[in-house]
């Protein structure tokens, strides 16, 4: 239960996971409207307007003295007419289509893995502290042995039954597992 709510609280308050929740978000709505730039559209532009060029500009002398038929010379005002359609011929929308839904598979998929790595990470420092723990129960269990182990060897030395130098060799390990 102490894990699953630690994996709980990773996810909910991880900013990654939170910004790749987002990437999804802005990738179905450029599914959203690639999907809506392939249904079919008339669009019509015309546009107009007139270059004039002055007389002392480069292009101006170039057309001066530039001839188009015999004896007649580049206009001075040259209109300039626009008329203008798209026929998606080479699949542009299609391919547009294709890369927002392949973007908004790879925020998935970079959310799952997001999710997926938080998880394993919460659980593998949730063991290592459980291990921690145990590995220090272990400890005070040893140092409270050890304890008992001196204080044994000190009645024993009292009774003529050990000398100072176990008592110093217990006490010496007792220190080293504090």
């Amino acid at each position: 239960t102490h894990l699953l709510k630690l994996i709980d609280t990773a996810l909910s308050n991880n900013f990654d996971l939170q910004t790749a929740l987002q990437r999804i978000e802005i990738s179905r709505s450029s599914v959203k409207l690639a999907k809506g730039a392939r249904l079919p559209q008339v669009s019509f532009n015309v546009g107009g307007g007139v270059s004039k060029f002055g007389l002392y500009t480069l292009d101006g002398a170039g057309r001066a003295t530039t001839e188009i038929t015999p004896g007649q010379t580049a206009p001075v005002n040259l209109p300039d007419m626009y008329i203008g359609w798209e026929i998606d011929i080479w699949g542009k929308l299609q391919n547009q289509h294709k890369s927002a839904i392949l973007n908004y598979l790879a925020s998935v998929e970079g959310t799952n893995f997001v999710i997926s790595t938080l998880v394993a990470d919460a659980a593998i420092y949730y063991n290592e502290l459980v291990a921690l723990d145990n590995e220090l129960d272990i400890i005070l269990q040893t140092i409270q042995k050890q304890q008992e182990a001196l204080e044994v060897v000190k009645f024993q030395k009292e009774a003529g039954r050990s000398n100072e130098l176990a008592v110093q060799q217990f006490k010496a390990q007792l220190l080293d597992t504090q």
